[in-house]
């Protein structure tokens, strides 16, 4: 996990939600520096930590497992993973402004609307 993917974000929300008795179940995908870290903290909030993922059909069965795509990221390039996360059915929430999704919520938007 880099810093810039905001990680401790996303899990001091979940925490948060934690705390006002929702269900949370935090699925971590991607390694980086920090992952140790992360790891090697308790929380509140389930969290199952996969590392990184190069096998496509894993990825698919995370994704199916999931119920929405969190990317809090503080700067963040056009990454697969949206369009991925999108084609299985998740909803994806995002920096706004990060990501090129602005592009992707048009492109999104214009085939919805076609008759």
């Amino acid at each position: 996990m880099l810093l810039k993917k905001n990680l401790k974000a996303l899990i001091n929300a979940c925490e948060i939600l934690k705390n006002e008795d929702f269900k949370i179940r935090l699925l971590v995908v991607g390694d980086g520096d920090q992952l140790s870290y992360f790891k090697s903290q308790t929380y509140k909030t389930e969290i199952i930590f996969y590392g990184f993922i190069s096998k496509r059909e894993q990825l698919r069965n995370i994704y199916k497992d999931a119920d929405l795509l969190v990317l809090p990221s503080l700067l963040e390039t056009f990454g697969l993973v949206y369009p991925e996360a999108m084609s299985q059915g998740l909803p994806v929430i995002y920096t706004r402004g990060q990501g090129g999704l602005m592009d992707i919520t048009l492109m999104v938007m214009l085939l919805c609307h076609q008759s």
